[in-house]
């Protein structure tokens, strides 16, 4: 009696650690679930080598006609069971410039990966013409600016010379009358001078103020005695002693001022060296 228990109990047991029917439709389940996902990785690799084959055709080829293009997008399009493409070349030479070649043929995402690129792109533009044009307002305000100091130095520069020029006018006009008035003065001083020294047997000459020019020895075959020259001013020019029609001893020159500048020493007519004449 109690082994036919025990053989019982042990029949109920192994039945009870067997699966059931739900556990088995699970099963089943998972695995069409991973069979699934192992067919669409597959696929996704089959796609995505396609892909990159047709992109590095056409990148390689970028001079081939836009029509060959579209064919070689249509003939990946078919390998991966993907839709019919209808958009042109030029949707295939944005693709490319953009960096969505791939993208572009499996079809997936590409409008929403494309958009965000181009406006990125656009707004670099802007940037960039912005950029562009506040240079160009820089150097036009640089441009003008130059200008106008240009401008303005070279009216500095008519101003100061205007000055300058008056104030020579100036000067000029005051030596005049002051030269005008030592003439003046002098006239009647050197009247006298001038009836002494023919008195003596000199010439005598006159500049226009009434100063005089030069006293020299009357001209006769052969000149003797001190040729003196004065400036304007009176001054002493030089005083150069003759003998004979002939340069001879120290010959003394001043500056308008009458300050003594240099000797020179004549024998016979002929500049020597000073100590000759010592």
């Amino acid at each position: 009696m109690t082994n036919k228990i025990l053989i019982i109990l042990s029949l109920v047991l192994l039945a009870s650690c067997g699966p059931s029917a739900e556990e088995k439709r699970q099963v089943e389940i998972e695995q069409q679930r991973i069979e699934k996902e192992a067919s669409e990785k597959l696929a996704q690799e089959k796609a995505d080598r396609v892909a990159a084959v047709t992109c590095s055709i056409m990148s390689e080829t970028r001079n081939m006609d836009g029509a060959v293009r579209v064919e070689k997008m249509n003939e990946a399009r078919e390998k991966i069971g993907g839709e019919a493409f209808l958009r042109g070349d030029d949707a295939i030479k944005e693709a490319f410039q953009f960096g969505l070649c791939s993208e572009l043929v499996l079809n997936e995402n590409y409008d929403e990966a494309l958009q965000p690129l181009k406006d990125a792109k656009r707004e670099r533009e802007r940037i960039a013409r912005e950029k562009e044009l506040e240079e160009l307002r820089i150097a036009r305000e640089k441009e003008l600016e130059e200008l106008r100091i240009a401008r303005e130095k070279r009216a500095e520069e008519r101003r100061i010379a205007a000055e300058k020029k008056a104030e020579e006018r100036r000067i000029a006009a005051e030596k005049q009358r002051i030269e005008s008035e030592r003439a003046l003065a002098a006239g009647a001083k050197n009247r006298e001078i001038v009836k002494k020294l023919l008195a003596e047997g000199k010439e005598v000459s006159l500049h226009a103020n009434g100063q005089i020019s030069m006293i020299r020895p009357k001209k006769d075959s052969l000149l003797s005695g001190n040729v003196e020259r004065f400036y304007k001013n009176g001054q002493m020019m030089f005083k150069a002693p003759y003998q004979n029609g002939q340069k001879e001893g120290i010959s003394e020159y001043y500056d308008y001022d009458g300050n003594l500048t240099s000797k020179k020493c004549f024998k016979d007519g002929s500049e020597v060296s000073l100590e000759k004449c010592k």
